[in-house]
């Protein structure tokens, strides 16, 4: 209720988005952003913009933490592969056993990651069987986009 359009990647088309502000709200990203708004600085990342993401904390140096948002209170399989996706393309040394876990699991999926979203994931089974099989085969691109957004002023906009 009092929202223009779905939560579905794949439902939104260029032309209804395109030169236009957005204003999304999820729960658990949400969430996720206002706990870590005190990092110097705050990026949103995807297997869609993964090596964006990679060169900007490359670039930026320094120490890095990933803050998975899950889904529904809970560790969301995909998230943690894509903390893993980060964690290996930057050759990070891990400094504790989440990280390693993160890691080690996408070094062993990342060769098919829809198939293993969906043979392993709660979400991903539980939107397949809501017919959203399309969302999960769109978010399991890898870096189909080079965006970086950044949190500004309360929002993420395009770095």
């Amino acid at each position: 209720e009092g929202f223009d359009l779905a939560n579905s990647p794949v439902a939104l088309c260029k032309k209804m988005i395109f030169g236009k502000e957005l204003v999304m709200t999820t729960t658990n990203g949400t969430n996720a952003a206002l706990l870590s708004k005190r990092a110097g600085r705050l990026v949103a990342a995807s297997f869609l913009n993964l090596e964006r993401i990679n060169g900007f904390l490359e670039s930026e140096g320094g120490r890095i933490e990933l803050q998975c948002a899950g889904s529904s209170g809970r560790v969301s399989l995909e998230d943690v592969l894509l903390a893993g996706a980060i964690v290996s393309g930057l050759g990070m040394g891990c400094t504790d056993d989440g990280c390693t876990l993160a890691s080690l699991l996408y070094e062993s999926a990342k060769s098919d990651l829809e198939s293993f979203f969906i043979e392993n994931g709660f979400h991903a089974r539980r939107l397949l069987s809501l017919g959203f099989g399309d969302d999960i085969s769109f978010c399991a691109r890898i870096n189909m986009y080079n965006l970086l957004p950044l949190w500004r002023d309360g929002g993420f906009v395009r770095g």
